[in-house]
């Protein structure tokens, strides 16, 4: 898969998260796949691992918020398999009501099409792009 439609692929998942449809897809993501991001510490294990680790880390972050939203602006390849998409995301506290705007980028690393590992830099953008370098 190149760029361009692993870059379709993604913002299609975020289209489809941010109307409130958070499903896998099975195809595109590997059974073993590793997600870190700023719910990583709810998550007693560490970062979340495999299809369950991805539902779990659905509901923790839904847990948390009653209104979550993704904004995918830019897409940079850095190598092959490895794209960093930047953008925002968006919180509303669950009970609390708080409203969190926050730059972010993407770490994702994909072997075959298929993404293998997801790591979320919410208001760390430049460290990402310096991951993304090596």
């Amino acid at each position: 898969m190149d760029s361009a439609e692993l870059e379709r692929h993604t913002r299609a998942a975020f289209a489809r998260w941010n109307s409130g449809d958070f499903s896998l897809d099975p195809d595109w993501v590997d059974p073993d796949v590793e997600i870190v991001s700023a719910a990583t510490p709810l998550n007693e294990g560490g970062a979340y691992r495999g299809h369950e680790g991805f539902r779990r880390w659905v509901a923790d972050i839904s847990e948390s918020f009653d209104e979550w939203r993704l904004e995918l602006v830019e897409f940079e390849p850095f190598a092959p398999g490895r794209v960093l998409g930047v953008g925002s995301v968006h919180f509303r506290g669950r009970g609390s009501g708080v409203v969190v705007d926050l730059p972010c980028a993407w770490l994702f690393d994909h072997r075959d099409g298929v993404m293998t590992r997801l790591e979320a830099f919410p208001n760390r953008v430049e460290e990402a792009r310096e991951l993304a370098r090596r």
